[in-house]
């Protein structure tokens, strides 16, 4: 799978989850009477949940190269969940895609 496309499929994850649980979830809960304390502490917590489990996820499947073509893997989100870190087994070169409006 190529490198951009392999950011492509885990960022829309991303933000299909995070709109359902942040448009849908906590509004409805919060209207419900959860309190917001609770609200706050358990969206940081599925957040992290989330991306440690995209992030085992996306380990799996293995992007090319973009110098030699073998097999590079996913080695996890940057200092924010929208920066993707591949290395390649290979020749050992490191990509940092990151993923950016306009």
């Amino acid at each position: 799978m190529p490198p951009k496309a392999h950011v492509v499929l885990f960022f829309m994850i991303q933000f299909i989850i995070v709109i359902t649980a942040f448009g849908i979830l906590v509004p409805a809960l919060h209207h419900r009477g959860v309190p917001s304390i609770l609200l706050i502490v358990g969206s940081l917590a599925a957040l992290v949940l989330v991306h440690l489990v995209l992030g085992a996820l996306a380990k799996l499947i293995p992007v090319r190269c973009r110098s030699c073509r073998s097999a590079s893997h996913f080695q996890g989100f940057g200092w924010w969940p929208f920066i993707y870190r591949y290395k390649c087994s290979e020749c050992g070169e490191q990509l940092r895609l990151e993923v950016a409006g306009g």
